[in-house]
């Protein structure tokens, strides 16, 4: 019961920080950048085109407010306890480190899923989408879209358990991998980018005719499934969260004597 009461404790301790600050404020202004984009985007005033509407999806939510809040977050998950130099009196109390680790990851991703899940709906319901096709589903995305800052979370969260430069490492992730290498189809790396698996999922319900969609096509191979994908970002998310709660209870994070 000690080690649940702990895991329990260390959520809810996450999830009350993890908005807090300017921190909070920026995740906060971040996170609002699609619904002020889908509020002020050209074109009949009345809606937003398919094309805007895709772009708004893929380009602003999936390319920059989820990975880019998800590093700052990640990185602070244990990182504040680091840079505060309060990790020993943490790690002092009878809870397993792992389990600590864990709580603070989860309570993490569940005070910025909400926020994420909110602003994100606000901004694909604020304006109804000008000749949609039946199979645009809104709901579908903003699930999808929590899902993979689940699978950003618990990578830059498990990095930044082993690295100082966390922040550092994942923006090269972010700009690298996923905006350049995993556009180009013929280098096998692009496989490994989440960004690759977003584009995979997010286009399963789409029939290969539709427009919109033609030019994020062109970067997906033939033969690609989304249950492929989702099974490779489940693991990706179930493998980041395993390491990082064990490098937390293996490594030793020194402080100043001082603190210590």
């Amino acid at each position: 019961m000690t080690q649940i009461r702990g895991f329990l404790v260390a959520l809810q301790q996450a999830a009350l920080d993890a908005l807090r600050g300017r921190r909070g404020l920026v995740l906060l202004l971040i996170s609002l950048v699609p619904m002020l984009i889908a509020f002020f985007a050209d074109g009949d005033r009345s809606g937003l085109r398919n094309f805007v509407y895709h772009n708004l999806v893929l380009n602003v939510a999936f390319q920059f407010v989820i990975p880019f809040c998800a590093l700052l977050l990640g990185a602070s998950v244990l990182g504040d306890e680091l840079e505060g130099r309060t990790i020993t009196y943490l790690f002092t109390r009878p809870v397993d480190r792992g389990l600590i680790y864990l709580g603070r990851l989860f309570g993490t991703g569940i005070a910025f899923s909400v926020l994420l899940a909110i602003t994100l709906s606000a901004a694909l319901h604020l304006r109804p989408v000008l000749n949609a096709p039946p199979w645009l589903d809104p709901f579908g995305t903003v699930k999808l879209a929590v899902g993979v800052f689940w699978v950003y979370l618990a990578i830059f969260a498990g990095v930044r358990t082993i690295l100082k430069r966390a922040l550092l490492v994942g923006m090269l992730y972010i700009l690298v991998l996923d905006l350049f290498i995993s556009h180009m189809v013929y280098i096998g790396l692009a496989q490994f980018s989440i960004w690759h698996h977003v584009a995979v999922i997010y286009t399963e319900d789409f029939e290969r005719t539709y427009r919109g969609l033609r030019f994020l096509r062109q970067a997906i191979p033939e033969g690609a499934a989304a249950s492929e994908s989702v099974r490779f970002l489940a693991v990706a998310f179930g493998l980041a969260a395993f390491l990082g709660a064990w490098f937390t209870r293996t490594r030793e994070y020194p402080v100043a004597g001082a603190v210590a």
